[in-house]
Order: C-alpha cells, then sequence, then structure tokens
C-alpha cells in the first residue's frame, strides 16, 4: 500500500473520532434534512391561502405552486451548505492539518518513505473521501424526503439532477477544506488556524459579491444569486469580482440544476469556477513547506 492511499485512509479514520467535525457534521445533516420540510411548509400555506382566496372569488390567477418541480424542495439546502457545509469543511481542514503537528507525528511520517507532496494530498484526499461519505448520506436522506413530501416517485432526469447538485457540492466543500487544511499546516497557533480560513470565508461568501452586486448581506442569504448592479464603477467591481464569488456560482449552478424558474444562466461556465477555485486551493498547497509543518503549533 503506498503512502499515499495509507495517509488518506488514516485521515478518514481521524475524522471518525473528531469531535466538532462530528458536532458540525450532525447539524448539517438536521438543516439540511429541514430544509426540505420548510419547502414543503412553504408550499402547503401558499396552497392553502390560494384556496380560501379562490374560492372567495378574489382572484382568477392559477395556484403558483400548481407546475412547480418537486425539486424545489432542496432549494433550501443551497444555502445550508453555503453556510453551515462549507464551516464544517473548514473545521474538518484546520483540524486535519493541527492534528499531527500538535502530536509531533508529523516529524515520524516525514521520515519514512513518503514525500512531502503525498502527505498534503493524501491528507486532502481523506478530507474529500469524508466529505463524499458526508455529501452521499445527505443526498440519500433528502431524495427519500423529497420523494416522501411529493407523494410519488420523482422522474429520472429529476433524480440525476438532485444527484448533481449534491455532486456540484463535493468541489465547493473541498475548496474550503483546502484552505483550512492550508492554515493548519502553516499557522504558528492553534487558536489562529481557524480565523484565517473563516475570514476567507466570509470574503468570498460575503464581501466579494456584495462589491460587484451592491446587495445587501441578508440578500446574499438567498437560494437565488443576487443581480449584478450595471452602471458606472459596477460594471468593472462585478468583472472583477465575479471570478471570487464563488459561493454565488454555486447558488447559480444549483438552481439551473433544480430547475429553478428565477435562475438563467450559464451552468457549464459556473461549474468551471467552482473546478477552478479548487484548482487553485490544491495549487496553493503545493508550496507547503517542510520545516514549516514540522514546527508544532502551540495553543
Amino acid at each position: 500500500m503506498s503512502a499515499f492511499t495509507t495517509i488518506a485512509r488514516q485521515e478518514v479514520l481521524a475524522l471518525r473520532r473528531e469531535k466538532l467535525p462530528g458536532i458540525m457534521l450532525g447539524i448539517f445533516i438536521a438543516l439540511v434534512t429541514v430544509s426540505s420540510f420548510i419547502g414543503f411548509l412553504t408550499k402547503n400555506t401558499v396552497s392553502d391561502v390560494w384556496l380560501k382566496v379562490s374560492q372567495a372569488g378574489l382572484t382568477q390567477v392559477p395556484n403558483p405552486f400548481a407546475s412547480v418541480s418537486p425539486l424545489y424542495y432542496a432549494r433550501n439546502a443551497v444555502i445550508y451548505i453555503i453556510l453551515i457545509g462549507t464551516l464544517m469543511a473548514i473545521v474538518a481542514g484546520v483540524t486535519s492539518g493541527i492534528r499531527d503537528r500538535k502530536a509531533a507525528t508529523v516529524d515520524l511520517v516525514l521520515t519514512r518513505p513518503a514525500s512531502l507532496r503525498e502527505l498534503v494530498f493524501g491528507k486532502l484526499a481523506g478530507l474529500g473521501i469524508w466529505l463524499m461519505l458526508v455529501v452521499g448520506i445527505v443526498a440519500v436522506i433528502a431524495s427519500a424526503l423529497i420523494t416522501l413530501i411529493a407523494g410519488n416517485f420523482l422522474s429520472l432526469d429529476d433524480y440525476l439532477r438532485l444527484l448533481a447538485f449534491f455532486a456540484l457540492s463535493l468541489p465547493l466543500l473541498l475548496g474550503f477544506a483546502g484552505i483550512g487544511l492550508l492554515s493548519g499546516l502553516l499557522s504558528s497557533r492553534e487558536s489562529s488556524a481557524l480565523l484565517g480560513p473563516i475570514g476567507v470565508w466570509a470574503m468570498l461568501t460575503f464581501v466579494a459579491p456584495q462589491l460587484g452586486t451592491a446587495a445587501r448581506p441578508v440578500a446574499l442569504l438567498n437560494p437565488v444569486p443576487a443581480p449584478a448592479t450595471s452602471g458606472g464603477a459596477f460594471d468593472f467591481l462585478n468583472v472583477l469580482t465575479s471570478p471570487f464569488s464563488v459561493s454565488e456560482k454555486f447558488k447559480l449552478a444549483s438552481g439551473l440544476l433544480l430547475k429553478d424558474p428565477d435562475i438563467t444562466g450559464n451552468l457549464t461556465l459556473a461549474t468551471a469556477n467552482i473546478v477552478l477555485f479548487l484548482a487553485i486551493v490544491g495549487a496553493l498547497l503545493l508550496v507547503v513547506n517542510r520545516t514549516r509543518i514540522r514546527g508544532v503549533a502551540s495553543e
């Protein structure tokens, strides 16, 4: 068995024993599960109001949910992946990077026939496998709940779209996990190892989109991407910040996959932006210094 495979397998086993990533995992699964019921309750409430208004002869407008796809119930999961899932990935990444340094076992590992790249990318691969298991569990739960709420099996196209949506979340989550891993490997203090990645997360999730769209921060909590503001300096800012607004790209791609009628755009370009984000994080991990990793992180 290669050093890369051994390190990846050990990382998966270690993450299963960690408390904080486990707690955030539970919260993430619970919120994504609840999001399906939120969509269900929204539909029932609006439909009940429409029925009463229609029976009273106050409207001739058809029920707004009459032609809504069952995938609508997965709509709120988009924002929970961006807010909770990415933070969970960051915590897992930081934990992975700091764990061996605190225990000083990284020195022992690097004396074995394992290169620095095998160590770093073995850890990243382990994080990827762990996230794949997490997303797989969430996808199964969400698909079962949506089927139950819809009252019948979805079409093959809808199931494939759900699968593509959750698969798309993997490069996003792994990218943020890689940022956390990078910080955990390089930070001199454990306390600062988590603050840096959260700062980057805030920049990519809120600051960059706000600069390009002039949207209020609360509007960025919507699963629909904020529309770009045109005119003046905003045209330049939108071009400049759009590639960094990876969360908005995820909203766009997810909305197109889930057949959200409020979202239009290019699925290929949005997906490519997310994959590029992961590739850039991977490139940054290549510059990790062996001497810096050997330093023991203090509290």
